[in-house]
């Protein structure tokens, strides 16, 4: 868990956090798209995603992540595009 200074986005954030630790770093987007989140690459590269949500006894399982393309059904419009 980590906190962005307020200079500074979350995502570009994220990004450094992922190249420096090399990982993959999930987190939301600011659509309001449930399964649409902005994944943070270990080359530092941003990208849309969507993936699907489980519950389980354990707290949410996300998994089947897919690029957001537009053409999936998921890839409904977020605010961001709308005011376009």
């Amino acid at each position: 868990m980590y906190l962005a200074p307020e200079s500074l986005a979350e995502t570009t954030a994220a990004s450094a956090v992922a190249v420096r630790l090399e990982v993959a770093i999930l987190l939301p987007d600011d659509s309001l798209n449930p399964t649409r989140y902005v994944l943070a690459e270990p080359d530092g590269s941003l990208r849309l995603v969507h993936v699907d949500e489980v519950e389980t006894d354990d707290g949410p399982v996300r998994r089947h992540m897919r690029p957001c393309t537009g053409d999936d059904p998921a890839c409904a419009a977020g605010p961001e595009e709308e005011a376009a």
